[in-house]
């Protein structure tokens, strides 16, 4: 069986029209909220529109539809206004969805395209968000490159620190969004040293992939959203640990993470045509 966006064209009225369906009880819902029948009806298409998402394997349209109805079987009949942030949260959702499925006629799935309302609904029912890297995927255990680098004895214990201070700097700048290209060039610089001084090697591997991620930042202008901030704050974390453990290793996510910050940027750079050579 053909499946994906190729294979849409085969369930797509069956598809579009109990979308319609499932907005319309919600709509009648909203109005009538003690009519226990218009929740289940809402209920019901969501578990059809899921069925048929995961049969023709639209990953992101099918996570997308699984939180709806996680969400629209925790609201009883009745609810009242602590309930309307919810409500209209699964509104935006179906409406969404029906878009982004219209779109798959000319392009392949895209399914990042849906984790801001996917995160949405998540956050409705009290689940934590979903990294924007969730549906990435990449070989992380691709073996990097030698490089002939020395470094001598003490030399990471007394520089070290120099450099972690100076990717702070940037970081400073970065969390107040104050001249964004040359804090972003400036914490790759740091990272990029970092990872000279120790001897560039897969110990430091966050260091490696960490200046490459910084780089397509940079050169793609990505907006420093809430998550990317969390996550260039948790590369200094692990810097301070990695400093002090000469067994550190960085957490796979965390790899994950900016291996994904490089596939997102229109970056040329050196470092992030590297990681594009290695990761594929």
């Amino acid at each position: 069986m053909v499946t994906g966006a190729t294979s849409l064209g085969v369930v797509r009225n069956e598809l579009f029209a109990t979308i319609e369906q499932a907005e319309h009880s919600l709509e009648l819902f909203i109005a009538e909220r003690h009519n226990v029948s218009l929740l289940q009806q809402a209920v019901e298409y969501l578990q059809q529109i899921r069925g048929i998402l995961k049969l023709i394997e639209l990953t992101g349209a099918e996570l997308l539809a699984q939180e709806a109805l996680l969400l629209v079987t925790d609201i009883p009949a009745g609810a009242g206004q602590e309930r309307d942030g919810q409500l209209a949260a699964l509104g935006k959702a179906l409406f969404v969805l029906r878009r982004y499925l219209e779109g798959l006629d000319s392009r392949r799935e895209i399914p990042e395209l849906l984790l801001p309302v996917i995160n949405e609904l998540r956050q409705s029912t009290g689940q934590p968000s979903l990294p924007e890297s969730y549906f990435f995927s990449v070989r992380l255990d691709q073996p990097r490159p030698i490089r002939n680098v020395q470094i001598q004895p003490g030399e990471a214990n007394r520089d070290g620190g120099r450099l972690r201070q100076m990717y702070q700097l940037g970081l400073m700048n970065v969390l107040r969004e104050q001249n964004l290209g040359a804090a972003l060039k400036l914490m790759s610089r740091a990272l990029g040293r970092l990872d000279d001084l120790l001897g560039a090697r897969e110990h430091s591997r966050l260091c490696w992939i960490g200046a490459a991620a910084l780089e397509a930042m940079a050169d793609g202008k990505l907006r420093p959203s809430k998550s990317r901030k969390q996550l260039l704050a948790r590369i200094d974390r692990d810097l301070r640990q990695l400093l002090g453990n000469p067994q550190f290793e960085a957490p796979r996510s965390l790899l994950k993470e900016l291996l994904f910050m490089v596939a997102l940027a229109d970056s040329h750079g050196e470092r992030a045509s590297e990681m594009r050579r290695v990761f594929g």
